[in-house]
């Protein structure tokens, strides 16, 4: 099994890092992180990890209490009661690499230094059997994917999006329970996956998603979204995106 391994290989690769590391900014940061779907059967998806969200998940913001013992304004509102929670008013996620100043006194400043370690590098880890049955895998696909695409896409929406890719493009994954039901995918999605024209299924789940950004904002394209300067003015739009898609075929003969 990978856990005994993979946590103490994290923790030394955060250490270095933050050994190294400098904070020179005193609005509200934000590190990445990653969220794992997988896709079960032909319908529907299975989240592999939650979210190491202060904002939320109840339960990750309880273990940053515990971490720094309750210290006032752990989990607080960044700019008003109706915004978005972060650890100490400054960092959006409860886990991550890096952002040293959360975790340890020799590494932080006021008003931070006094109460950590907030955070943890430590990771969630889920062990999962893939297993095959009548020919076919019950897990088909594996989507790792950064907070920047699931705070603005479900996994119902996700799976959707490659369904019809495996269907319209012949992909990889040589399922006839897949292509079965994909075959009655709605036609906006077929119109839609020959309009944004994906390289492959993770550029698809970025453009995807940034189509959708692009809606809610009554954008006229893509484009005009992306030519968005960089800064306050396209952070406000959307998150950094980045997507993954294993096709788990390939690991079971």
């Amino acid at each position: 099994m990978p856990q005994p391994s993979l946590t103490p290989a994290l923790v030394e690769s955060d250490d270095l890092s933050s050994s190294d590391s400098s904070f020179d900014d005193d609005s509200e940061t934000e590190s990445k992180s990653t969220k794992s779907l997988l896709l079960h059967g032909p319908l529907y998806g299975i989240d592999l990890s939650t979210d190491h969200s202060a904002h939320a998940n109840a339960r990750e913001a309880d273990l940053v209490r515990e971490r720094c013992n309750n210290a006032p304004r752990a989990i607080v509102c960044a700019k008003s009661e109706t915004g978005m929670k972060r650890v100490a008013g400054s960092l959006a996620v409860t886990r991550a690499l890096g952002d040293a100043y959360l975790k340890s006194p020799l590494l932080s400043f006021a008003p931070y230094k006094k109460h950590a370690p907030y955070i943890t590098a430590k990771p969630e880890i889920t062990i999962r059997r893939i297993k095959k049955r009548r020919g076919y895998l019950d897990d088909k696909i594996l989507v790792l994917a950064s907070d920047g695409i699931w705070e603005r896409a479900s996994g119902n929406a996700v799976i959707e999006w490659l369904q019809t890719y495996y269907c319209e493009t012949n992909g990889s994954i040589k399922d006839n329970q897949i292509m079965k039901h994909t075959m009655r995918s709605k036609a906006r999605l077929r119109r839609e996956l020959l309009q944004l024209n994906p390289s492959d299924p993770s550029d698809l789940i970025i453009k995807s998603t940034l189509n959708s950004v692009r809606k809610s904002r009554r954008m006229p394209s893509i484009s005009s979204l992306l030519q968005l300067p960089l800064g306050k003015a396209r952070r406000s739009k959307h998150d950094d995106m980045t997507a993954t898609v294993i096709d788990l075929s390939g690991f079971i003969m």
